[in-house]
């Protein structure tokens, strides 16, 4: 499945792969800086040494702006890599969509196919984003922040690890049984787009049977069923928090006290003690954030099936058994609705030399857009040219003297309402005579 996903990154992959590695060294820079703190406390302030807090001070500051910029490029790299692949996934979801049968269609519903390409999508980009940058940024946090800890104090680390593993014990009792509410939460989804879906394409036979009542508690069954399993979900996550702080707090307490009997034995300094509080919210932090980027991963799992399973639908209609190569004999095609160069070129580059076809130039709304179309039909004319059996059609016509225009351009054929066919009484009228009729 994720292999699956992964394959529509397409023009993206450079922007995946450049977050994490922003990311990860983002991360390094945060997990010096309580470092550095302790060497301005130790090396500067305590032995009164201004040279010394100047050096470390500008030591941290070009470490946190490194910090900061490598955190933008993390944060641009990863909003591309995440769209696009939304955008991609969305448009391979549409075109096989196009080849669906009607029973693939009831398959699924067309509410469910909806769900799938807008919120499934959304989900699957959320957690892709997440996963570029949190799931990297959150365990070099973790893993460095551990390292500079053990070497500060090895026995002090130990606050650290029974905090960690009372966290994790709170964070997988909470995790865990979300990830079977939310894949019925989207299965909810499908329910009530269906019931919108409905209620809006057959608006006139639910009047007309005066069954709005009906629909209205249909409608509002789907949203109550909804809100009850996100309230679910979202009263087990609201743990997470309560968990952090007790976490923090009793780390806290527990470095303030063992750490103050370790700085009057001399076994750590006072800048080490301030480097290790440091290092419990980077520790901590990066489990909260661990936790947050599973929760949105346990989300999308359910989303990433449901898109996948469209992607993987294979059409039931049979594939054709003698499928039309030619055009047969007397028959014309017309290519229609033409407004651009770039448009003229394609038809024209395929429309087969031997077979009549007709390029349908629509030159009056062009010039309904304040455009001259005259240079615009010429020159397709003249590409046209290139295939002997193709011909140019002025459509949309407006004035009389559009027929002319048609004519000096070199078009073979022009559409005339009748409104226009009209007017041709008054070619060769002086016009005096004309606006003499306008006045009496």
């Amino acid at each position: 499945m994720i292999k699956k996903l992964v394959s529509h990154l397409g023009e993206y992959k450079r922007a995946a792969i450049l977050t994490p590695l922003f990311s990860a060294l983002e991360a390094i820079m945060d997990v010096l800086l309580p470092t550095i703190m302790a060497f301005i406390i130790d090396q500067g302030i305590e032995k009164g040494d201004m040279n010394a807090i100047i050096k470390y001070g500008l030591l941290t500051f070009l470490v946190a702006a490194l910090a900061l910029l490598l955190g933008v490029l993390a944060g641009k790299f990863a909003a591309e890599a995440s769209t696009g692949l939304a955008g991609n996934l969305r448009d391979a979801m549409y075109e096989n969509i196009q080849h669906y049968s009607f029973s693939n269609i009831d398959k699924y519903s067309t509410a469910g196919l909806v769900t799938r390409m807008t919120t499934d999508v959304t989900n699957v980009q959320n957690a892709f984003q997440m996963i570029e940058r949190m799931c990297v940024r959150a365990p070099v946090h973790l893993v460095f922040a551990l390292i500079m800890a053990s070497a500060i104090s090895g026995s002090l680390t130990m606050v650290f690890v029974v905090a960690i593993l009372f966290l994790v014990a709170v964070l997988a009792s909470i995790m865990i049984p979300t990830f079977g509410i939310f894949d019925r939460v989207f299965k909810n989804y499908d329910n009530l787009n269906a019931s919108v879906q409905e209620n809006i394409s057959a608006i006139r036979v639910v009047k007309s049977f005066v069954r709005e009542h009906f629909e209205n508690e249909k409608y509002t069954n789907a949203c109550e069923s909804l809100y009850k399993q996100f309230v679910r979900a979202e009263s087990r996550l609201s743990f997470n928090n309560p968990a952090m702080l007790v976490s923090v707090y009793g780390c806290n307490l527990a470095l303030s006290w063992f750490g103050a009997h370790y700085v009057l034995n001399g076994s750590i300094t006072t800048g080490q003690l301030n480097a290790l509080f440091g290092y419990i919210m980077n520790i901590l932090m990066a489990l909260m954030m661990l936790s947050m980027a599973f929760v949105m991963i346990s989300m999308s799992a359910a989303s990433a099936r449901r898109i996948v399973e469209v992607l993987d639908e294979t059409t039931d209609l049979p594939a054709p058994k003698a499928p039309v190569d030619t055009v047969a004999d007397g028959i014309k095609v017309n290519v229609t609705t033409i407004f651009t160069p770039a448009q003229v070129d394609e038809m024209v580059e395929a429309v087969d030399a031997e077979t009549p076809s007709i390029i349908s130039l629509f030159a009056g709304r062009i010039a309904d857009t304040g455009v001259d179309p005259i240079p615009f039909m010429t020159e397709s004319v003249k590409k046209a040219a290139a295939k002997p059996n193709c011909e140019v059609l002025w459509a949309s016509t407006r004035e009389l003297i559009n027929i002319y225009q048609a004519e000096g351009c070199g078009c073979q054929i022009i559409t005339v309402p009748n409104s226009i066919l009209a007017k041709r009484k008054n070619i060769g009228r002086d016009p005096y005579e004309v606006s003499l009729d306008n006045v009496r």
